[in-house]
């Protein structure tokens, strides 16, 4: 369930308070995780 609502989370479909309270926290790390990966990517292509 976590990669749905991060992907719910994402696209603006759900917000960070409707996912359900025992998995947010792991969607918060998830998501928070993405984001690194896609900033370090996005970095890496400037060059």
């Amino acid at each position: 369930m976590i990669p749905i609502y991060v992907a719910l989370v994402r696209n603006g479909l759900r917000t960070i308070d409707q996912v359900p309270a025992p998995i947010r926290d792991d969607v918060k790390t998830a998501l928070g995780a993405k984001e690194e990966e896609q900033a370090g990517a996005a970095e890496n292509t400037r060059e």
